[in-house]
């Protein structure tokens, strides 16, 4: 599995539009399931947490290539999901990220360049 990932969160449904969030929350796993049937993401995850404060309440996690994963957020069926997002939920975030054996990589990486 690829070392690269987008981490698409959220803090909370703006009041008056949690149907409409949950609707689009719905839609937005069917659009990611295709997205992996087609081979664009390699796997995503829906994470809901608990309430922490200031923090974010959920987040989908979608691994891909970089390469895949750029194009994603590059094309017009996703730019519409993240702005419809932005008219139902408070805060949302798009972060890039890694994940796998990505991780040591960079920690690899990130020791090799602390000072001596």
């Amino acid at each position: 599995m690829s070392g690269n990932c987008l981490m698409f969160s959220w803090k909370k449904s703006v009041p008056g539009r949690e149907k409409i969030g949950a609707a689009h929350f719905n839609e937005f796993i069917g659009y990611l399931t295709q997205l992996q049937k087609n081979g664009d993401v390699e796997a995503f995850e829906p994470i809901l947490l608990t309430p922490n404060g200031e923090g974010p309440l959920g987040f989908f996690l979608i691994r891909g290539s970089g390469e895949k994963l750029a194009q994603l957020t590059a094309t017009p069926e996703w730019q519409a999901h993240v702005m419809r997002a932005t008219m139902h939920l408070e805060s949302p975030r798009l972060v890039q990220g890694y994940c796998g054996n990505a991780v040591m990589n960079r920690m690899e990486l990130w020791t090799s360049l602390i000072p001596d």
